[in-house]
């Protein structure tokens, strides 16, 4: 059996969110990683499902700032300001008994 499946050098996951590191070589032999980042989620059928998104090492700190950015923007803004809903209200309120 020579045609095994080739697995990654290294993955981690945190939740649905899984990134694997993958060993490729050049046409002049080097060895250079590529990343993959994959997105589980379940479809309307209830079945396991995933997105992926192949980056290289370059990719990888812009795709983490712009995040970053995004995650801050979100919580900043006020065009993002959600309002409390009831069930969160109630939590707080059953806290402070």
């Amino acid at each position: 059996m020579t045609d095994q499946k080739q697995k990654p050098v290294h993955d981690v996951r945190f939740g649905t969110v899984k990134v694997a590191i993958w060993a490729n070589k050049s046409h002049e032999g080097k060895t250079f990683h590529s990343f993959d980042l994959r997105r589980s989620y379940r479809d309307q059928q209830g079945e396991w499902q995933e997105q992926k998104i192949s980056l290289n090492l370059n990719e990888i700190a812009k795709v983490r700032a712009a995040l970053a950015m995004a995650y801050e923007d979100y919580h900043t803004m006020p065009e993002f300001k959600r309002e409390e809903t009831a069930n969160s209200q109630g939590a707080a309120e059953g806290a402070e008994s």
